[in-house]
């Protein structure tokens, strides 16, 4: 019988250590996964995307749609929304990737 101060809060019928054992195994799983998928696709034309990469590149597209909205507010000089220009300029990257992915697969609207 396992003493309750070495069971899991977060799974209640498993050992603290029995629950990293586990968290090991699957964090090792998922890089062996990642690994075979980013061979299958070498030399396919295609790769494998992080959520890292997704959000880095999602960022650099919005902060250059925010850098032209401030250009544009300095050039008419209204008063801007510092949260409501981040907003758009998060909705325009999200658009701007959304559309590179539905080309990208094959598809367009026109």
């Amino acid at each position: 019988m396992v003493p309750q101060q070495d069971m899991s809060k977060s799974y209640k019928h498993r050992c603290k250590k029995c629950v990293a054992q586990l968290a090991r195994i699957d964090r090792k799983a998922a890089k062996q996964r990642a690994e075979n998928i980013r061979q299958q696709l070498e030399g396919s034309g295609y790769t494998l995307v992080s959520p890292e990469d997704r959000r880095r590149e999602r960022i650099q597209i919005a902060s250059a749609a925010m850098q032209g909205m401030i250009m544009a507010d300095m050039h008419y000089n209204s008063l801007m929304d510092m949260k409501g220009l981040a907003v758009t300029s998060l909705r325009l990257a999200d658009a701007l990737l959304a559309e590179v992915d539905k080309e990208e697969k094959g598809g367009s609207d026109e």
